[in-house]
């Protein structure tokens, strides 16, 4: 179908991709922040991609991950607090972990060094 407006070419698209209530959404998101439905889709989907550069996975999209916290309610708990996913909670915990480790290996080594002394 070809259309010599681009920009109903453009909402037909979008319109053929969502359900009407996503469809209504994004328009109303558009014209609060006074932009075209098409521009607002085009932040949207370069936030998504920096998200992922930043923190390595999509949020809501790779959102499988919640299993990982099963048997533990309270990380599940403490990532609604923190407003991240469950996913990126156990990541940064694991990280932080791991850096512990390392500093704790650092003193060690320090402190061996200071006893040979």
């Amino acid at each position: 179908m070809a259309y010599g407006n681009k920009t109903h070419r453009n909402t037909h698209q979008m319109k053929s991709r969502l359900n009407d209530d996503a469809y209504a959404a994004l328009q109303v998101e558009a014209l609060k922040r006074e932009i075209q439905p098409g521009a607002l889709v085009r932040d949207l989907t370069l936030a998504a991609l920096r998200f992922k550069e930043d923190y390595g996975y999509f949020p809501l999209i790779d959102d499988g991950e919640s299993d990982e916290l099963d048997g533990f309610p309270a990380l599940g708990e403490l990532a609604r607090e923190l407003k991240i996913q469950p996913g990126a909670l156990v990541r940064n915990l694991i990280r932080a972990a791991l850096k512990a480790r390392r500093e704790q290996d650092t003193i060690s080594q320090v402190d061996d060094k200071k006893l040979s002394a």
